[in-house]
């Protein structure tokens, strides 16, 4: 599922852009994305609009909730499937 994400988003684009597709990607709602973070699905539609940003620390949740790399979710570089060893760092 997500090497289809990575496969769709070889050119760049916005964190927003990249957010809204990993969401789409993972299959889930705003509002069961919101509620596995800790926040209402109107937050997760302003960060996927570009009208606001997430803390780092609701980003490191976010890559956790799709099981992508935070560097790639924040700035489109490197590999965006997380290293099993990145995820189990975050679970800690």
């Amino acid at each position: 599922m997500l090497r289809v994400l990575a496969a769709h988003m070889q050119q760049p684009c916005s964190f927003a852009t990249r957010l809204r597709a990993a969401r789409e990607a993972s299959g889930l709602t705003r509002s069961e994305v919101g509620r596995h973070i800790g926040v209402t699905q109107k937050r997760i539609w302003y960060w996927e609009n570009l009208i606001s940003e997430p803390s780092l620390d609701l980003v490191a949740k976010l890559a956790l909730t799709y099981r992508l790399s935070i560097d790639w979710l924040i700035s489109g570089n490197g590999d965006p499937i997380a290293r099993p060893s990145d995820l189990h760092d975050r679970a800690d």
